[in-house]
Order: structure tokens, then sequence, then C-alpha cells
């Protein structure tokens, strides 16, 4: 999180306004030193030698030699590690994480404010799980003792060391758990040339220079968020290998059984973007659950509900968290086609026979008629049809609950590459993923029809079509179902539509066009 100076005014200034317990337990430990510099006061207090001894040794010290107001985050004797194996300049990187070049009394404390080190990394201030009156910083250095207060700053005692933390991006680069992760994140480096840094060698014969080219490599997901520096928090999702494997697994194999063909380069991308733009979020997530739908910084949707993190593997660093993901669930609505249409299915000329695939229930075939249309597709004949179904041999006999069922097809026609005035027609089965769709119901309205249908899908009761609040015109109605949730199955199973008449009337026959399937934007 990232603040101006105006920010922190305002937000000093609230908080002096208001008091709270904890407030009163640091109190306690108030000590004015006005009259004295943070570096004199340090070197002051016998209890704190071992710290200024290392800030003399490395030189660290000399940054108080400045106008600068700072706040010290001071160690007591034997409470820093064993430093004699660290070089100079890995104790001063240390040092300077005990220093902030901003002033923060104990009055601008508040849970989750980012502190800004010398060294340039972040650390957080929390409070303590375990006594909320005293505050943590980093979730393990407790401030002890508050506001001992000097001319240039303010001094804080804490019970621990404050480790130099890794940003996530180095984390996540590094860590073999992620390899599947960094092979996606790795492919989105480009190459961009160095402008400043190349050296002009000539021209071109039209006056172009001529460099002697230096690149540069920049990975695009740092163009989205800046996970490898310290400037503001963030929260990272983390799938594993064996959780990102079986993700992409389960993804194909769902878009074979929707779309009875393999998947695409179009696909592998479309999956591809969404798994690098699940990744992070522009804040610090530190109670997984609270939100059930979180927004990442590339816009994609984060449904809690529906991903299974491990709230135990929450790992903290200088710019946020990262959290594992055990199992990665996949939006169904990244492999919704935005309609799916439906007609009544188109018999192919190779296999008349097909038909009894489709007609099943208490309809035979003798009681459907094919209005046959000859069409020829890449010289293979074909029959594309609407379906109608009739009363019985009588116009006078009620259609008793009779009802035509069919599974839903897709006729594609594949072109012979070698030759384009060849190729086949393919008839497949077509299936629906769960999730809520609009619908919509096309069919033709005669003056014979008088008699009411229900409508299901997959067996699902849909609505019923009140045939009296259309006009006889001849001409095709498009009526609107509302809704259907089609729910959660351990398999996806080609879809199936069934109309069924009420029985509440007379006709002598109904005629099927289409019907249209929109998923709703209540699918994840």
């Amino acid at each position: 999180m990232k603040f101006s100076k105006l920010s922190i005014f305002f937000l000093l200034v609230s908080m002096v306004s208001c008091k709270d317990d904890w407030n009163a337990h640091y109190d306690e430990n108030l000590a004015n030193v006005a009259n004295m510099k943070s570096w004199e006061f340090l070197q002051s207090k016998p209890e704190y030698s071992e710290f200024t001894a290392l800030l003399q040794k490395t030189n660290s010290y000399k940054v108080f030699e400045t106008n600068q107001r700072y706040t010290i985050w001071a160690p007591k004797n034997g409470k820093l590690p064993d430093v004699t194996a660290m070089t100079d300049s890995a104790l001063t990187i240390v040092l300077k994480n005990y220093i902030s070049l901003v002033d923060y009394p104990s009055s601008s404390f508040y849970d989750g404010l980012p502190l800004k080190t010398f060294s340039g990394k972040s650390m957080l201030l929390r409070k303590d799980p375990d006594n909320t009156q005293l505050y943590l910083i980093n979730g393990a250095s407790r401030i002890v003792k508050t506001d001992m207060a000097c001319l240039d700053g303010v001094i804080h005692e804490v019970d621990t060391m404050l480790a130099v933390r890794p940003v996530i991006y180095d984390y996540m680069m590094e860590n073999p758990r992620y390899e599947r992760l960094q092979e996606l994140i790795t492919s989105q480096i480009d190459s961009l040339f160095d402008a400043v840094n190349s050296e002009k060698i000539g021209e071109t014969s039209t006056g172009k220079p001529l460099y002697d080219s230096i690149f540069i490599k920049k990975n695009r997901i740092l163009n989205w968020a800046s996970i490898d520096k310290d400037n503001r928090y963030y929260t990272a999702f983390l799938p594993t290998n064996e959780c990102l494997d079986a993700a992409i697994a389960q993804f194909y194999n769902d878009l074979r059984a929707v779309r009875n063909e393999e998947p695409n380069d179009k696909d592998s991308l479309a999956l591809e973007n969404w798994i690098l733009g699940s990744v992070v979020y522009g804040k610090a997530i530190d109670k997984y659950g609270e939100e059930q739908i979180l927004s990442s910084v590339r816009g994609v949707k984060w449904n809690t509900l529906y991903q299974q993190v491990n709230v135990a593997s929450r790992k903290e660093f200088s710019n946020g968290f990262t959290y594992d993901v055990d199992k990665l669930f996949i939006p169904r609505s990244l492999l919704m086609e935005k309609e799916l249409s439906y007609s009544a299915p188109a018999v192919c000329e190779k296999d008349p026979e097909r038909l009894e695939v489709y007609v099943t229930g208490d309809v035979s075939a003798e009681d459907v008629t094919i209005q046959k249309e000859v069409k020829m597709v890449n010289r293979i004949k074909y029959l594309s049809s609407d379906m109608t179904l009739k009363a019985g041999p009588s116009d006078n006999i009620p259609l008793f609950q009779q009802e035509l069922t069919w599974r839903a097809s897709r006729v594609t026609e594949i072109l012979d590459e070698e030759d384009p005035d060849f190729g086949e027609t393919r008839i497949n089965d077509i299936a629906m993923l769960p999730g809520e769709y609009s619908v919509q119901l096309t069919f033709y309205k005669t003056v014979e029809v008088d008699t009411d249908f229900e409508v299901y899908v997959n067996g699902i009761y849909v609505n019923t079509v009140d045939i009296s609040k259309f006009k006889t015109n001849g001409t095709s109605v498009g009526v609107s179902l509302g809704r259907v949730n089609i729910p959660e199955t351990t398999q996806i199973e080609p879809a199936t539509i069934t109309l069924k008449s009420t029985g509440n009337g007379h006709k002598k026959s109904l005629t099927f066009i289409s019907i249209l399937f929109k998923p709703t934007p209540n699918n994840y």
C-alpha cells in the first residue's frame, strides 16, 4: 500500500484523535528525551550497546548525520542473532531494516500498516493475535516499548531480529514446487530494445540510425504488478505443480466433452491467460475467505467458494503474502460458448437410421414428420429438417402427455485440405456444462396448435409454453423460457431436450425449429 505525504498526514491526525486500549498500554512506556538526537540517545543506553556497536562497525550510523527524521526499531542486547559469519555488506542490509526514514509514533499504528525501511524493504505491522494491545512486525518481532521521542524522530524497542525478507517474485520463481507456473511466467518474457544504452554506429542509406543494439528482458507479468519490488503489498495464489497439471488436464477433458473435438491453440491461449491473470491480487489478503469474490490485478475473478486454497500455507514477504492452491478450479465460464443454438437434428443421408438415436420417449419414429431438405455440402448429401410432432390418427384426439426427446447435436462440415471441393459432414453430440442458462425456444404457431407444452433440458423442467399468448400468423415464434440451472454431475453428458404436451387442448401438429441457450453472468 503506497501513501503520499498528504495521506500520511491525515492518517496521523485521525489516529491521534482516537484512543484505544492498546494505546494506554504503550503510554506506560512513553519516554520523552527531546533534548537528544536518536543516535546520541542509543549510545547513552547500555542496553542497546550491541546494536550501536554493529551500526558503528558497518558505518550505518552515518545515516543519522542528515536532517532526516527517523524511526528506529531498537533490539536490546541479546536479542540479535550471531552475525559473526556475515559479511559487512550483508550485515549493513540487515541493520538498515531497523531504520525507517518516516516518523512512526505509536499513535500512527494500525493493523496492516506498511513500514518502509532504509534497506528499501517493507515490513508489515499487525496486531498481536495473542495480545491485541500489542503489535508485531512481520508477524514475529513484538514491539515491547514505544515512543522514546528524540529531536529527530522516535525509537521503539523490539524483542527479536527484523529479518530481511525476499519479495514474492523471487520466492515464486525459485521454488521448485511452482516449476509449472514458472514455465508459464517465463513464456511472457519480451526482449526490448534499450535505446539509452545502445551505441549508435552509423546510419542507413535512408538516414536512419544504426545501433550496436542492446536488448533487455522484461516479463509482462511485472507490468501488471510490481511483485519484484517493495512499493506496495500484493497477494499471490500459487498452484503447485501437481495442482496445475490436474487443472489443465481437467480443462481439456471438459472441452472434449462439450465440443466432441480436440482443443485448439485458441483454447490453450485462453487457458494460459486465465491462469497467469489469476495469480496476483493488489492487496494483502491475510484472512482468506472473508470476501467471496476477489479481483486480480488483471481483472480475473477468483471465487473463494470454488478455489481450494491451503490457508495454513500462507507465507509473508516484504511485499505481501502467498498461499498454495491445492485444487485450482478453471471457471466453467471459460469453457462456455456465448450462445448454444440447437436446431432439430440433421439426418445424414449416408446414415438415415441416425434419427433413431435422437427420438425416444412416448413417441415413435412414425409419429415424427421430417420436413426434408436435401443440401449439397462439399459433394456430401445430408438432410436438415424441422421436427413436427403429430397428435395422432384423428384430429380430435388429445395428445395425452406425448413427448419428444432428442440429443443436441452440431453439424460440422470438414473440408478436404488438398481439394476444397471435397470433404465430409460430421454430426457430433454436444454436452452442456453445469451452470445457469437463459433459454429461448422457436416454433411454428398455426391455427391448428392449441395445446400448451412443457420444456425440459436434461430432464429438468424449464417452463411451460402457453400457446394462447401468441397470435396466429403462420410464422415462427420465439419465446423466452426464463432460466435453467444444470447441476453438477460426476461426468459431463450430451444435452437432451424434451417437449411434452400438457393435454390441455387439441392440435394437429407442433413444429419445433430451434432452442437457444445463453450462459448467464452467474456462471463461474
